[in-house]
């Protein structure tokens, strides 16, 4: 079994789906620094991973790295958030996850290792606004709302500012294509200026909308339900929020988590579209709606998802520890 690099540790753990395989499936892994017992944790409605480094990985996590069960190839992985000398939340794409216990391993234990988190290759989709030259390759416009690269931001050092210059004309759409696919996970956060606008966060198959959220013009959350808007929480203005939204097809429901707290769960949506083709922002409002979006990750989704297996020993490899004989 091959190690990889320098590390000095590694712990296999198995994931499996038994109604079938997958490949590239993104998955949340919490990591900590400290002590304690290795398995699993509800991240907003996801079974996560869970492991302790027993205070043997850096402070900052630069060298927690998970390979495939060769103990070598190096997946990738994005880093959502962490605490130093807590914990960190990671994003891992893992290869294929077959029908029964499928090994992986966690790396860490690497005082020089710099971190290798990289959103752009593990999502199918993903955009954080920080190439000043790319920044919107992955958008396109209906209509003409106003688009610029901004300094207010969640992650980073930018984001992207929209103001809907025609706000009554509904025609007037920011576009992120994102499939056809019939499940699909998003995940990204959003920021209002004003309660004095209403903001649309939807999903289309062609322009055929399906699922459909919104920041309304008197401080709610809302989602569609085919015939009305129902209200399901409160935002207040100048603050991200964190919106992951679930969404099957198949069964025309959606589920919708902000900064991790259920906020839809498993409602209809309208339009009994099949698949989803895209997402679309824009305002609707007598005012100039104002709203950024940042970091913006597409990733798969299956209503029964992998399954978390058992975390193994540690092992030790890398270089080893001289010893001098007197």
């Amino acid at each position: 079994m091959a190690w990889y690099g320098t590390w000095k540790y590694r712990n296999p753990f198995t994931l499996s789906r038994p109604s079938g395989s997958v490949t590239n499936y993104q998955l949340p892994l919490k990591v900590y620094y400290g002590s304690g017992t290795n398995g699993t944790e509800t991240l907003a409605g996801i079974s996560a991973g869970k492991f302790y480094c027993n205070s043997e990985c850096q402070a900052d996590f630069d060298d927690i790295r998970i390979t495939s069960g060769n103990g070598a190839s190096v997946l990738h992985y994005w880093l959502e958030g962490k605490t130093d000398s807590n914990n960190a939340v990671l994003w891992v794409e893992f290869d294929y996850i077959g029908t029964s216990a499928t090994t992986f391993y966690i790396y860490y234990g690497n005082d020089s290792a710099s971190s290798v988190s990289s959103g752009s290759e593990t999502f199918i989709d993903y955009e954080d606004f920080e190439n000043a030259t790319t920044w919107y390759d992955n958008w396109t416009t209906i209509g003409s709302p106003t688009i610029l690269r901004h300094a207010t931001a969640k992650h980073g050092s930018a984001s992207m500012y929209i103001v809907d210059d025609q706000p009554t004309n509904a025609g007037t759409k920011l576009v992120f294509s994102c499939g056809p696919v019939s499940h699909l996970r998003t995940l990204y956060w959003v920021r209002m200026a004003t309660i004095t606008e209403r903001c649309y966060l939807g999903y289309t198959s062609n322009g055929t909308y399906g699922p459909l959220f919104t920041a309304s013009n008197d401080s709610h959350w809302e989602y569609y339900n085919g015939s009305a808007f129902v209200e399901v929480g409160n935002y207040s203005v100048n603050q991200f929020y964190k919106i992951r939204s679930d969404i099957n097809c198949n069964t025309d429901k959606f589920t919708v988590y902000v900064d991790d707290v259920l906020t839809c769960n498993n409602v209809d949506f309208s339009g009994g579209v099949t698949t989803i083709n895209d997402f679309r922002t824009y305002g609707l409002s007598t005012h100039e709606p104002i709203w950024w979006i940042d970091t913006y990750c597409v990733m798969q989704y299956l209503a029964t998802e992998p399954a978390w297996g058992t975390w193994g020993s540690r092992q030790r490899g890398g270089p080893l520890p001289l010893h001098f004989k007197i």
